[in-house]
């Protein structure tokens, strides 16, 4: 009699402190993520209408900071700061369709979270908790895709079904700038610049509109496509003309870039 298989279903988490802390503190081979459910024996009557009903649902942006204790054993959690609810939803959600119920001894309530550490003493989870708050970590995370993963041994993964929330014109923007940046001139270091700058304006500003969050990524693309840099000064007649030269290419490229992706004209001459 075959055995039955067991599955989850998560959203995985990039991100590079959360990927020292982790690499710290826990050891599992699973990458860093949130589990919105629990392994389940597979439903796979179940499993087209998960489908359907996370390509029906826009993507949004998560923002995670402040850390928690398990009520059980010793797991540090990062928490959710912006649209738990939203989160919260999707679990649910996900829940009823598959027909259960959440049930987890090591968590009597459905806390949505991040695991940073698993610890042997109350004194090691203290100390670990202590330290990160004193640095005031925040972290943004786009919600784009959801994956079903079916498990092996542990929390190893034997596949991986990634399912893609619907895309919005912001979407689209933002996928074409990193696609952009990702292969062009110095990308290596670009990318995550160019990650990290919109992850601090989310921090600060959390509501930011599009247009800002797009600015925030993109603002250096016209240096990954053209390699200038401000080692050529003089080519530009200093530094500020040379900055001005910049933010104006950078402008026209986000431009053409949000007219494919199908942003009102009239947006795109307020903004840009």
């Amino acid at each position: 009699m075959k055995k039955e298989e067991k599955q989850a279903i998560v959203f995985f988490v990039e991100n590079s402190f959360v990927d020292n802390i982790r690499s710290k503190y826990d050891k599992r081979p699973i990458k860093p993520h949130l589990t919105l459910v629990y392994p389940f024996t597979t439903k796979k009557n179940k499993i087209s209408r998960i489908k359907k009903f996370i390509k029906n649902q826009e993507s949004f942006d998560v923002i995670f900071g402040g850390f928690s204790k398990s009520k059980k054993e010793y797991y540090l959690y990062f928490d959710i700061l912006k649209n738990k609810r939203k989160i919260l939803g999707l679990h649910k959600r996900l829940y009823k369709i598959l027909g259960m119920s959440f049930n987890n001894p090591d968590m009597p309530k459905y806390i949505p979270h991040i695991s940073l550490g698993i610890f042997n003493s109350e004194r090691e989870i203290n100390k670990a908790k202590q330290k990160l708050e004193s640095e005031n970590h925040l972290v943004n995370h786009h919600l784009d895709k959801i994956s079903v993963l079916t498990l092996g041994n542990g929390w190893q993964p034997k596949s991986i079904l990634n399912i893609y929330l619907k895309q919005t014109n912001y979407d689209k923007s933002l996928n074409s700038i990193a696609e952009i940046i990702s292969r062009g001139y110095q990308a290596y270091w670009n990318l995550p610049h160019a990650r990290e700058v919109l992850n601090q304006l989310l921090i600060i500003h959390p509501n930011a509109k599009d247009y800002l969050k797009i600015a925030g990524l993109g603002h250096d693309i016209e240096r990954s496509i053209t390699g200038e840099t401000d080692s050529k000064l003089k080519t530009f007649g200093g530094y500020d003309n040379y900055k001005e030269k910049h933010a104006i290419r950078s402008a026209k490229i986000i431009s053409d870039i949000l007219i494919k992706s199908n942003f009102p004209k009239k947006e795109i001459k307020k903004y840009v």
